[in-house]
């Protein structure tokens, strides 16, 4: 939130308020001044408020011109400007106020993000990238930027996972990456790691220059490259519009891993938006594998105005998975790997082709941090109880009436 005060223009070749009597546009913040407020960075998607304040021994005859963008409506006699959305971009919104030979002016620079959220897909459907949402910092310093003397600034910030799969009958992941990112208008940068399959084996690499750059489709363009040896990879990516997925979503339930049998439940608790968490339940062999717990955030999704909230990204935090070692299999080696550990963060993507019936798919990306061997993992599962009851899909996976009570006895 910034507060500008009136700052003076001036015409006719004087802005000097102690210039002759005669002179129009005199500048004397005892008889006018404009104070311009509010917030000064949204995503695209949000309502933009600002509002004016006008002081002064004149101001009772004064008068308010804007100069900015075209969607912000200007009401002079509530003092705002309001726009339910803003394209993508840096603004500079100025308001002039005037009485008799009285000047003021406000200015501010507006910044817009491009709201990236969602899930994208290339044309080939090989590669996939789910973006959290952005959410806008109070301000950012001098370290984020480099930079000791551009001024502190709102910064828009997310979280990426993207993955690569093999061009054959397979279809397995080969390369598995995450990336934090700080979006700027159309664009976002960042840096983070990739794990990749090098010769059948797994190696994990630091990934520089990420960049998303946001296309008028409605898609993306994402770069990246590897420190070290300057492999870099280029990818036009669709955004994923299958279904909407309603930002209330009752995700509750048991949920069955698709990847491979012997591996825990997985049960989500509690009501959308509050409260909601992960926990394991033994597949009744008496030995825990892949047992994930954690807890479950929506985006808020209050503030936007021009778009339908989009519920398909949760946020994971405080994440634990225990004795979860895929390794071994050639098809997870990559995607899984050795998950097990504890305080993971990372992301819920709601699959927008699987919610049908009471059947929900997700994918689990969990990021457990550089100082691991294998530092990123993505599982995925299926609903299979739900409300107490098996889904369409119980018995795909062997799950009966009486299992789906029982292991929802503590939901």
């Amino acid at each position: 939130m910034v507060t500008l005060s009136g700052c003076g223009i001036g015409s006719g070749g004087s802005d000097d308020p102690n210039s002759s009597s005669g002179s129009q546009n005199v500048v004397d913040e005892q008889q006018l001044a404009i104070e311009l407020s509010g917030d000064t960075r949204y995503r695209a998607d949000q309502r933009v408020s600002l509002a004016y304040v006008l002081s002064g021994d004149s101001v009772s005859g004064a008068s308010v011109s804007y100069q900015g963008p075209v969607e912000l409506i200007h009401d002079p006699i509530a003092q705002t400007l309001k726009a339910d959305a803003v394209p993508p971009g840096v603004y500079t919104v100025t308001l002039t106020a005037k009485a008799d030979k009285y000047i003021a002016e406000a200015t501010l620079e507006l910044f817009i993000d491009a709201n990236f959220g969602g899930q994208y897909v290339s044309s080939d459907e090989l590669k996939i990238l789910t973006m959290g949402r952005g959410e806008i910092s109070d301000a950012t310093d001098s370290a984020s930027t480099g930079d000791d003397s551009l001024p502190e600034q709102p910064q828009q910030r997310a979280t990426i996972f993207w993955y690569v799969k093999a061009d054959d009958s397979t279809a397995f992941i080969e390369s598995l990456c995450t990336a934090d990112i700080t979006v700027d208008g159309d664009q976002a940068i960042g840096s983070g790691l990739c794990k990749q399959s090098v010769g059948g084996q797994k190696k994990v690499f630091t990934t520089l220059d990420v960049l998303v750059v946001y296309q008028d489709t409605g898609g993306v363009q994402l770069t990246y490259s590897f420190d070290g040896d300057g492999t870099s990879f280029d990818f036009s990516l669709n955004e994923i519009r299958d279904n909407y997925i309603a930002t209330d979503l009752d995700l509750s339930g048991v949920y069955r891993s698709v990847l491979t049998e012997g591996l825990d439940y997985l049960l989500v608790s509690g009501v959308a938006g509050a409260g909601e968490s992960m926990s394991a339940a033994d597949d009744g062999s008496g030995i825990q594998r892949c047992s994930i717990t954690g807890n479950l955030s929506r985006y808020d999704a209050s503030f936007i105005a021009a778009t339908e909230g989009d519920g398909s990204i949760l946020k994971i935090s405080d994440m634990v998975i225990d004795n979860c070692d895929l390794s071994s299999e050639a098809g997870y080696r990559i995607a899984v790997g050795e998950a097990t550990g504890s305080n993971q963060s990372g992301l819920l993507s709601v699959l927008q082709s699987g919610v049908s019936d009471s059947v929900t798919r997700f994918d689990i990306y969990a990021y457990r941090g550089a100082d691991y061997t294998d530092p990123l993992s993505k599982l995925r599962y299926a609903r299979v109880c739900f409300n107490g009851a098996p889904t369409s899909l119980a018995a795909d996976y062997d799950v009966s009436e009486a299992m789906c009570e029982s292991l929802s006895g503590s939901l």
